[in-house]
């Protein structure tokens, strides 16, 4: 089993962004939204045999740009979103 975790803040003001929509590259059945604090978590069978290799994240929220992560398994990331220039 695969099992990241992270936070998302604004890459400005460095405040946390809720209901930002986190899922596995290529695999949208793996999904999570950022909690009030940003923090998130998605799980997912890993298919590997020989320890899991890390995971990689895209991350969608209406009026910022789409950010992608790599996360070590079991680890906590900080990942910065940036607001779109209108």
């Amino acid at each position: 089993m695969q099992d990241v975790y992270g936070t998302v803040l604004d890459a400005e003001t460095l405040e946390p962004i809720d209901s930002v929509y986190v899922y596995k590259q290529n695999d949208e059945n793996d999904f999570g939204y950022t909690d009030l604090q940003g923090h998130f978590e998605v799980e997912s069978i890993s298919g590997g045999f020989f320890g899991c290799p890390p995971m990689t994240v895209e991350l969608k929220k209406q009026g910022y740009e789409v950010e992608s992560a790599e996360i070590e398994v079991g680890s906590h990331a900080k990942v910065f979103m940036r607001k779109v220039n209108n």
